[in-house]
């Protein structure tokens, strides 16, 4: 049914209506000129307004702030040894700071997928600091993360959202969709960026023997075993055809006198200048390094400098000073820095370098800072306990159940890289360095059992780093580490100098399938050409001359030969970085009889387009090999391009067990120098050295 239009009162005729709706319109415009003249007024008055109603304001109104969560990032760019600080703060309903009623959650995205952190941590869980009025977190960089932009994300369920004014959209819409509403959910970000410093250019097909011991005063035997003085050490780098010599410079070892802390290290700067002079006349570059965080003699600190010394728990369970330095030391990092800074202020010193550069066992002084920062899982069983208790715990965890507590133990190594890291960046800002710093640094598992990070170090500011392949327990423990490199490094990350020492010993008095010398040039090139996937390393060192001239684990083996090994092993390496315009190789039967002559031959072929003139070429006076002809041989010319057999006849002399009756064939070949090409290097010494062994039978 259609309703019917309202019908009029008899008194409002048509004419009526009319006339009344014409004085509303002209009413509705004078109200709206009106209000536009009184706008018009406001505006051309508004400074006076306002400071008028300034004047009448008890206070300046507080922000209006409705979202109840904000997330700081204290250090929005980090370094790969980063412990970054998060700082969450949160309102309550009256806007005032204050704790949420459920603790927030945190973490760091990379492509919108939660990134796990040190020990297999993905959410890390904010502590509320009521002196800062915030909760806070700290993020640990994973070992070599990638780089880049990364996003710190803080999350919080709010069960009454309707508290705070942040939560009023959810009360306007239909109750049907509260429940997958995300403003029920407090969520802040913000970015971070991970950096690398790339590390510095260095010539590569570095090769380097060292001295670790004070500068010697006394007589010392050279390679060929007659005895010299202090400069026999620079015979022995120029027999091993070395292009660099590092000697130790800077020791807190007590000697005649107690020393200070105005005076840490030992005397021995006059000896390292005389030492880098030497070796500058005779083209060896020079290298000198400190020993950082050790102090000698082990065991105790009598007569030694005053310095905050690590802790260690004895079998008791009390605490007592290690020898070695702790890292939180304030003084210890410049003393180091002071020393460097003499050193490369010298013009006969081309690097300088640090060992020891690392914590020793316990170093429990750390504790609180470790459980303040890192993300430990453990952490509430630490509650409530004194720091003796928790020294107690965390030494138990990481010295006798590091097996079943992997995660903890990655956690303990992690903060110790930190923080050796950390005192490098406070060595070299102190220092202002202008030569390259290199820093011995231990093998397994890439440094990190021993505190160290290669990547670490880097962004920390080490110029290269000199892989320790000390102290493998067998063959199979060396090619484990290798491994280990392999799956952590990439190339271009680090600049690696891996190097091994001399010691019977430590190569498992090997005398079968391979001599103990032969070993250790085994591991020096297989470090060289595999750490780094797809790529090798800058160069290798061979530790230390004092083992050979003075007195070592040899075993059955001369010093000599374990030198000629080293030697051997720079070739090798200087052969992958095409330093030189030609190669040389030996060819050896396997097995050779008793007293019978057998020819040894020597290959050369040249790498360049250019002749190789007046090479030398002479068999190493190795044990129990006789040479039946003479023993050095001249070459006029290695045509370009070419290849030239060298035989020689030899025989072995007769057995000798101790040795496995396995012996070294040595050629040294030398040319002179000249321009053979650009690519080839006129810098570093002309010797090659080719070897190999044979056995008797």
């Amino acid at each position: 049914m259609t309703p019917r239009p309202p019908v009029s009162s008899k008194l409002d005729s048509p004419r009526a209506l009319r006339k009344r709706r014409h004085a509303q319109q002209r009413g509705s415009c004078g109200l709206m000129a009106l209000a536009l003249v009184l706008i018009l007024v406001l505006l051309s008055q508004r400074g006076k307004l306002a400071g008028f109603l300034a004047s009448r304001s008890q206070k300046p109104e507080e922000p209006s702030i409705s979202f109840p969560m904000a997330l700081t990032v204290k250090t929005p760019e980090v370094w790969r040894d980063g412990l970054v600080p998060i700082v969450v703060t949160t309102l309550g309903p009256d806007r005032r700071l204050a704790p949420l009623p459920q603790p927030p959650t945190v973490a760091v995205l990379r492509g919108g997928v939660p990134q796990p952190t040190v020990g297999h941590v993905e959410i890390l869980q904010p502590v509320y600091d009521r002196g800062l009025q915030a909760y806070v977190a700290y993020w640990p960089v994973p070992w070599n993360a990638p780089l880049g932009e990364y996003v710190v994300e803080a999350r919080c369920e709010m069960r009454v959202p309707e508290a705070w004014d942040w939560g009023a959209p959810v009360r306007s819409l239909p109750r049907s969709q509260q429940k997958d509403d995300r403003l029920s959910e407090a969520v802040a970000r913000s970015p971070v960026l991970i950096k690398a410093r790339r590390p510095p250019p260095l010539q590569p097909g570095l090769c380097v023997v060292t001295w670790e011991d004070h500068p010697p005063t006394g007589r010392l035997r050279r390679p060929d075993g007659t005895l010299g003085d202090w400069r026999a050490l620079l015979d022995w780098a120029e027999f091993m055809g070395a292009d660099a010599f590092w000697c130790r410079g800077a020791v807190t070892q007590v000697g005649d006198s107690p020393l200070s802390m105005q005076q840490p290290f030992a005397a021995d700067e006059p000896g390292i200048r005389r030492l880098a002079a030497e070796a500058h006349l005779r083209g060896i570059k020079f290298g000198v390094w400190a020993v950082a965080f050790a102090s000698f003699p082990k065991g105790r600190n009598t007569g030694k400098p005053p310095y905050r010394y690590a802790q260690v728990l004895r079998p008791d369970g009390s605490l007592a000073d290690h020898d070695f330095i702790s890292l939180l030391d304030p003084d210890r990092p410049r003393h180091l820095a002071d020393f460097l800074s003499r050193m490369s202020e010298d013009p006969n010193i081309d690097m300088v370098g640090l060992d020891y550069f690392r914590p020793d066992r316990g170093g429990y002084e750390i504790v609180d800072g470790f459980l303040r920062s890192m993300p430990v899982k453990e952490n509430r069983e630490f509650s409530g306990l004194s720091r003796v208790e928790k020294i107690r715990r965390v030494a138990r965890l990481v010295e006798r159940e590091w097996r079943t507590h992997t995660d903890f133990y990655e956690q303990w190594k992690w903060y110790q890289a930190h923080l050796v890291a950390k005192r490098l960046r406070d060595i070299l800002a102190l220092a202002q360095l202008r030569k390259p710093l290199f820093i011995f640094i231990f093998g397994w598992n890439h440094g990190a059992q021993s505190g160290q990070d290669p990547l670490m170090l880097t962004d920390a500011g080490a110029s290269a780093l000199a892989v320790m392949l000390y102290q493998v327990s067998s063959p199979r423990q060396f090619d484990l580490m290798v491994r280990q490199w392999q799956d952590y490094l990439e190339p271009g990350q680090a600049n690696l100098i891996p190097g091994n020492q001399l010691d019977f010993y430590w190569h498992q008095n090997l005398i079968r399938p391979r001599a103990a010398p032969e070993e250790l040039y085994r591991r020096m090139v297989a470090a060289h050409s595999d750490f780094i996937n797809g790529d090798k390393t800058l160069g290798v060192f061979w530790h230390d001359i004092s083992r050979a001239a003075v007195s070592g684990r040899t075993g059955p083996y001369p010093g000599r030969e374990w030198a000629l090994a080293g030697a051997a092993a720079f070739s090798a390496v200087r052969r992958s970085w095409n330093v030189y315009p030609l190669s040389a190789n030996l060819l050896v039967p396997q097995d050779v009889p008793w007293a019978t002559v057998f020819t040894a031959e020597v290959v050369l072929q040249s790498l360049c387009d250019r002749p190789v003139r007046d090479l030398r070429l002479r068999i190493e006076d190795t044990q129990g090999v006789e040479v039946v002809e003479e023993r050095a041989k001249t070459l006029a010319e290695l045509p370009a391009r070419g290849q030239v057999r060298i035989p020689w006849r030899l025989k072995l002399r007769g057995p000798i067990p101790t040795r496995g009756n396995r012996f070294m064939v040595a050629c040294r070949v030398t040319w002179p120098d000249g321009d053979y090409g650009p690519v080839f290097r006129r810098d570093v010494p002309r010797t090659i050295i080719a070897m190999q062994y044979v056995n008797g039978r």
